[in-house]
């Protein structure tokens, strides 16, 4: 297992002091994509969605796998 943290980057960066663990790369972008979506329905139910903001999955001593954008992780239907 892998320690792996999730920034939630929108108008300023807040950083993921707890992190998480995962058995791999692949199974901690997946919760990253899990997390994206859900802040993004935390936002619609706000009112407003940004597509550019974004998570970035960094793995336990600051490099980084994943930068998961909003406008990737939901499909916007008319």
């Amino acid at each position: 297992m892998s320690r792996f943290f999730f920034h939630l980057c929108e108008d300023r960066v807040l950083t993921d002091e707890e992190g998480g663990d995962f058995p791999d790369a692949a199974s901690a972008i997946m919760a990253g994509l899990a997390y994206a979506r859900d802040v993004a329905a935390a936002d619609v139910r706000a009112g407003h969605l940004r597509l550019s903001h974004s998570i970035r999955v960094m793995v336990q001593g600051g490099e980084e796998i994943a930068t998961i954008s909003f406008d990737e992780a939901v499909k916007v239907v008319p």
